[in-house]
């Protein structure tokens, strides 16, 4: 037996080595067949993925189908779909993409528009049906019109009925699209004048994953005027700026988890990086104080550390060599008042947060900061000590305020946690307030900011019960982490483009957008070297809650009074569409469709309360509804050209309707 083993176990060991061999060509060394040439310079971000396509075709491919509901990669897959309208056979179209690279280039083609390029491999023997219908379409049902520019043939792809499709020329191995004609002159021009690429394809090294979005900084600040003032999130600007490379490649990677989209940002680079070498060499345990993040949280901030002396160290230097003017503010608060904003970091301990609150304005402006301590009494005294010295020229002398049985105190320091933190904790110009829960220090930019807070903890409305599930998918060891809410931010960003230009180009993007329960993205930092990790959690398409979220969490319902009762959610019988039952303090009872428009509307006397019950109250085979008032039983029904009836039936009722029900 021996022997036989020691016979064969070097054709196993060559065949394993042969086959990770052609693993190794296929991944690493085979030619590139990409597009990285043939894009110009101007490009904002480029796609690249060998998945996204099968959204058009595979219902049941799970990844495609994730990457392909989010807001940029469905823009991408509907300009691929526009190309094939040319050909109404989805089986040649299957066969036309099955397996290629196809990569997307987005770029301002002018001051009030964005326009993709497509790139498609093109392979003379698997394509020839598609390309020969493209080339040579049905006059019936596709027009073509030619130009020639730079030495080649640019087509323009036209409906009978005179609908434009997109422009699009041929070069060597690529099939190359844009409804922009100006973009596509732009790539001839690139390749005439054999111009310097836009950057070392980022790609050599994570061919594994299923899509890539390869972002440009330096373009996106180009184009950071498309922003206002109003979004005041200058936080997430510096974050990012922070955490992603010049040049940076995010990785989407197959999920096996449902409504999960994983991936990374793909860098080289070491942490010269100044924020993020900051953490070098911390230990992170995770967010810890989940009993203390409010429900409203929109923005999120973590930064997990275990050695406070260093972070003290660490941030003096950052600050000092990269932003210079909380530099300045700190030398002034020390020079002024006698506050060494150095003592409070030997008072630390594991963790601070800084939350970002929804707001009901177009402005997020409630921040609230969480600053984990060692000894919460050295903290407080020491605030103590910077409140006391700085109060000296107030008038009247701030006191102590007391709200729900907690004292907190008025500290006039201008931006003080980005002080202790750096740019990224702006947000509490001129003074704040501040107390404590436990071990933590509560940092609030306002007043109100922080008796609204200390409500919503009261009350239980923190992230350990309503968003801990998320929480459980981070990874602890992140020591500097961010979680965007999307339905919380929505209306900031929407407010915050211009008028004319944008906001239409986003309203499409406003369900999708809000179907995204959580953007989370965490950056490992550890021997000079980091990587960022991107989670984004999609509410599943079979849970309630999505119509929740569009809603009720954003305004997206404009009533004269508010709302007071639970919405309930039935399907119409003729549509099977979700439809929402809520009522508003005024007793009027709405019915609305999945796009928050009124379908009827009706007075009724009394509030509901409790469970709505599904029944077939009259025995005729139509479903019903059942809910409770103080006083009455009241029976809903949805009639298909008045909406939604309600009356009371004239049966006597003692006590409450009781249902016992299974959900999934």
């Amino acid at each position: 037996m021996l022997e036989f083993i020691r016979k064969y176990v070097y054709y196993f060991i060559g065949a394993a080595l042969l086959i990770i061999g052609i693993q190794s060509y296929f991944i690493w060394f085979r030619p590139r067949s990409d597009a990285w040439d043939l894009v110009p310079n101007s490009a904002l971000a480029v796609v690249e993925s060998s998945q996204l396509q099968y959204a058009l075709f595979d219902e049941k491919n799970q990844n495609a189908n994730l990457i392909a509901d989010v807001p940029f990669f469905y823009d991408a897959k509907n300009q691929l779909d526009i190309i094939l309208q040319t050909s109404e056979n989805q089986e040649i179209n299957k066969k036309f993409l099955t397996a290629k690279r196809v990569t997307f280039s987005l770029h301002s083609e002018n001051k009030q528009n964005l326009e993709y390029i497509i790139y498609i491999p093109i392979n003379s023997f698997s394509e020839e049906p598609f390309i020969k219908n493209l080339q040579k379409p049905d006059p019936n049902k596709i027009h073509t019109f030619g130009s020639n520019f730079g030495g080649y043939r640019i087509a323009e792809v036209q409906k009978a009925s005179k609908e434009f499709l997109f422009h699009y020329f041929v070069h060597q191995n690529h099939l190359i699209c844009s409804r922009s004609l100006v973009l596509l002159q732009d790539v001839i021009r690139r390749i005439n004048d054999k111009t310097p690429s836009i950057g070392k394809n980022p790609f050599t090294v994570t061919r594994q994953g299923i899509a890539h979005i390869y972002f440009r900084k330096d373009q996106l600040r180009n184009h950071a005027d498309l922003l206002k003032d109003q979004l005041n999130v200058p936080n997430l600007v510096t974050y990012f700026m922070n955490i992603m490379p010049p040049n940076a490649d995010l990785v989407i990677e197959p999920s096996s988890e449902p409504h999960l989209v994983k991936g990374y940002i793909y860098s080289t680079i070491r942490t010269q990086k100044p924020f993020v070498g900051v953490f070098d060499g911390q230990i992170s345990k995770g967010i810890l104080a989940k009993d203390l993040i409010p429900q409203n949280t929109a923005i999120l901030y973590h930064l997990g550390f275990h050695n406070n002396q260093k972070l003290q160290k660490s941030f003096g230097e950052y600050t000092r060599l990269y932003e210079k003017e909380i530099k300045a503010l700190r030398d002034s608060a020390q020079q002024f008042w006698g506050a060494n904003i150095n003592d409070l970091y030997a008072t630390l301990k594991d963790e601070a947060i800084l939350c970002e609150i929804q707001s009901a304005s177009n402005i997020l402006t409630s921040k609230v900061l969480l600053l984990k301590t060692n000894e919460i009494t050295d903290a407080l005294t020491i605030l103590d000590e910077f409140a006391n010295k700085t109060a000296v020229r107030e008038s009247p002398r701030p006191v102590e305020n007391d709200y729900l049985n907690r004292k907190y105190r008025k500290l006039i320091l201008n931006e003080f946690p980005a002080m202790l933190f750096g740019s990224a904790f702006y947000g509490f110009q001129n003074s704040c307030y501040y107390t404590f829960i436990d071990d933590y220090i509560v940092i609030a930019n306002t007043k109100e900011t922080m008796t609204d807070y200390l409500d919503q903890h009261s009350e239980g409305k923190v992230w350990s019960k309503t968003n801990n599930s998320f929480l459980q998918k981070l990874n602890p060891k992140a020591q500097i982490s961010t979680i965007v809410v999307p339905q919380g931010i929505w209306k900031n960003i929407y407010h915050s483009l211009d008028n004319n230009r944008w906001q239409p180009s986003l309203l499409k993007h406003e369900n999708r957008f809000k179907e995204l329960r959580f953007i989370g993205l965490q950056t490992f930092v550890n021997n000079a070297e980091f990587g960022t990790k991107v989670l984004l959690e999609k509410i599943p398409k079979t849970q309630k809650a999505a119509i929740f979220n569009k809603f009720f969490l954003q305004d997206s319902l404009v009533l004269t009074n508010p709302i007071v009762t639970q919405p309930y959610i039935i399907p119409n019988r003729f549509t099977q569409a979700d439809e929402v039952i809520t009522q508003s303090s005024d007793n009027q009872l709405y019915l609305l469709n999945s796009k928050a428009q009124i379908i009827s509307r009706d007075t009724i006397a009394q509030p509901l309360y409790g469970r709505l019950t599904p029944t077939d109250y009259f025995q005729n085979g139509l479903l019903q509804y059942l809910v409770n008032s103080p006083n009455y039983l009241y029976v809903f029904k949805r009639d298909l050209q008045k909406g939604l009836e309600a009356y009371i039936p004239a049966v006597p009722v003692v006590g409450g309707i009781r249902a016992v029900s299974v959900e999934n």
